[in-house]
């Protein structure tokens, strides 16, 4: 008869007692029981990835994209490129084989694409060490095991534009959620839920084909997951912080981009579970920050002006964060308004330039410190819109309240100037994330400071800055993140609804008054 010999794959030590190996690896029971050394299984044929995306320059993208060219009168892109952005009708019917070494291989690709070489250990950034202690779990439900390969084949799929690849993980994807759904009120494996809901709510940053609302639902799902099943799932104190500073991470993004573009607030169990507990460490600072700015802000949007003593508690709250930023700002910016900058030309980015819109980008230590920086600068851009709106319904409606060296009129300009000041310096840091050599990593930690700058760039109608913002996004949304396209989008819309309003208050940069660095660290320290 025809065909090809059958070969077994056992272990040689058990072929040389003539047993049955189980083909376990690295090391098979039989031998680990008897406390013979084993040598392994024969490993199967090694199969060597190839994007087949890569040798047909076929541009692939999941979802048509908008035209933004069409709101400021930029040179409209030929049909060729445009054509480009559309997703086929139907995906293609081939997919890719689900072996042990191919998951191995396309996870260690993507590991590589990913990170930075090496990888430094990151207190900002918990995604290695999640993904890292996932994938080195010894025994895995099918749950997981489709869950982790549909991870790397979307990404990938993407990032190489190979469509085979990235459909077969959308439908590794789909079947993944289709067993966690099943198993999830059995009260079984909550472990794995904890890690299943993780890699869910990553991929959904790589693949958002109609909204960013579907990103949202999963950072949700993930915080009911953690609070149900984290106590049982973890016996490991250190592994349940992980998991938790990452999932607070997360829900900050979430609270900005609710507040500015569904116009929601954040429940207080969110809230409380983003602040609590407080450990007084600078990314804990900065989390906590964030969150109580997007509180104010939405307290500011529901006031009622006519009430004493909600205006009152409006602006105790706005001198308590400052003071607040004030301590945690020489915790962070170390070098007193000293901070190394690059020469024109010297930085190799992903990001476009800023020196001749913003000012020549930072030299930062890590990708920790550039990090934090750039949240700290952008939760302060967000504060002194709401210090200035506050004095100036004090002023109109309580003005006994106001303490009698606070002089409004002067406080608006200095509100402004801060603002404008704090965006652009979270802009200067940007591209410092996004060195060549950096991996894909510094660059998905961008798009909600890219959210908070685009917008004030569009309230004051700065051209340069909101293009600048606008191509930082494209090159993201390049690199696999589907989230920053849709942000893009969103954008592109605010900016042409900013043409028929007049700048807010709330949101705006006043243009036209500078203020000094050395100024702003004197004010900050002491």
């Amino acid at each position: 008869m025809g065909g090809m010999p059958w070969t077994s794959r056992g272990c040689k030590e058990c072929k040389r007692r003539k047993v049955k190996c189980d083909e376990r690896f690295p090391e098979c029971m039989r031998c680990v029981n008897r406390g013979f050394k084993c040598p392994g299984p024969r490993k199967k044929n090694e199969v060597i990835y190839v994007s087949h995306g890569d040798e047909t320059n076929e541009k692939f993208q999941p979802h048509p994209l908008a035209k933004p060219w069409k709101y400021l009168g930029f040179e409209k892109q030929d049909e060729k490129t445009a054509s480009q952005d559309l997703i086929p009708v139907a995906p293609p019917v081939q997919t890719v084989h689900m072996g042990p070494m191919i998951n191995v291989q396309l996870f260690s690709t993507y590991f590589g694409t990913y990170f930075p070489d090496p990888e430094p250990t990151s207190s900002t950034h918990m995604w290695p060490s999640i993904i890292s202690r996932i994938m080195s779990q010894p025994q895995k439900s099918a749950m997981l095991q489709h869950t982790c390969a549909s991870l790397s084949r979307v990404y990938l799929g993407k990032v190489k534009q190979d469509k085979a690849l990235f459909y077969d993980g959308l439908r590794l994807f789909n079947h993944a959620i289709r067993l966690f759904s099943k198993h999830l009120n059995q009260n079984s494996h909550a472990e794995e839920f904890v890690h299943a809901a993780v890699i869910f709510q990553e991929i959904q940053t790589y693949f958002c084909p109609e909204s960013i609302i579907e990103l949202f639902a999963h950072i949700e799902g993930l915080n009911a997951i953690l609070k149900h099943q984290a106590p049982k799932a973890f016996n490991n104190g250190a592994i349940t912080s992980t998991y938790l500073h990452h999932a607070k991470q997360r829900t900050t993004w979430l609270s900005i981009f609710q507040l500015f573009w569904l116009f929601q607030q954040l429940t207080e169990d969110e809230i409380k579970f983003i602040q609590e507990p407080y450990d007084g460490t600078p990314v804990s600072g900065v989390l906590w920050g964030f969150s109580e700015t997007a509180r104010l802000v939405h307290v500011l949007d529901k006031i009622d002006k006519s009430n004493r003593e909600t205006c009152q508690s409006l602006f105790n709250d706005c001198q308590a964060l400052q003071e607040f930023f004030a301590q945690l700002y020489p915790k962070i910016e170390t070098t007193n308004g000293n901070i190394p900058k690059y020469a024109p030309g010297e930085l190799k980015s992903e990001l476009p330039p800023t020196d001749d819109i913003f000012g020549p980008p930072y030299r930062f230590c890590s990708l920790d410190e550039a990090r934090l920086h750039t949240w700290l600068w952008g939760s302060m851009s967000l504060l002194y819109p709401i210090y200035s709106r506050c004095i100036q319904i004090l002023k109109s409606y309580h003005p006994g309240v106001l303490p009698a060296s606070i002089n409004p009129a002067e406080w608006t300009i200095y509100g402004h100037q801060m603002t404008e000041f704090y965006a652009y310096e979270s802009a200067r840091a940007m591209p410092y994330c996004a060195r060549q050599g950096m991996g894909t990593e510094g660059l998905y930690y961008a798009p909600h400071g890219l959210f908070i700058i685009s917008r004030l760039c569009s309230d004051a109608r700065n051209r340069e800055g909101f293009v600048w913002c606008d191509e930082s996004l494209r090159v993201i949304d390049r690199s696999g993140n589907d989230a920053a396209g849709r942000l893009r989008e969103y954008l592109w819309n605010y900016w042409s609804e900013a043409d028929k309003q007049v700048p807010s208050d709330t949101s705006g940069i006043h243009r036209g008054h500078k203020v000094d660095k050395v100024d702003v660290v004197e004010h900050m320290v002491s």
